[in-house]
């Protein structure tokens, strides 16, 4: 009879041991799936670009996921935001559109301008004006 209790023990145990077995397995395919549906490129970029001739300042801050952000351009006295639409992202590199949003110099209104980010480079072009970042 005490062999006999003593082996149902035995067998509840790993009857037991198996269910936490069984249950950390499915803890992680359920973890590895909800980081597998993760976007690949959701990310916040926040880099200083200063063109090559040193006159001109960006500060970019651009947001994959939600596909927006600003940019703050600064230029001798000017000093303007725009609103970012992404239009693209690859692995390097992000394209986009930025309008006027508002300035601290005074400006009421801006060109619409595209733009690209390089992040493997980390260079951003606006027309002939190309930026190294940081």
């Amino acid at each position: 009879m005490a062999t006999s209790a003593r082996c149902e023990r035995t067998n509840t145990i790993k009857v037991v041991e198996l269910k936490k077995f069984y249950l950390c397995k499915l803890c992680l395919i359920v973890f590895g799936a909800l980081l597998a549906a993760q976007p690949a490129f959701a990310e916040i970029i926040k880099v200083q670009c200063v063109s090559t001739s040193g006159r001109s300042v960006y500060d970019l801050e651009l947001n994959t996921q939600l596909q927006n952000g600003e940019i703050r351009y600064r230029f001798m006295a000017q000093d303007i935001f725009y609103s970012v639409r992404l239009n693209s992202k690859d692995s390097n590199k992000i394209t986009g559109i930025a309008e006027f949003k508002g300035s601290l110099s005074g400006e009421v209104r801006g060109n619409p301008f595209a733009f690209s980010y390089d992040s493997a480079t980390q260079w951003f072009t606006e027309l002939n004006v190309k930026a190294m970042c940081k």
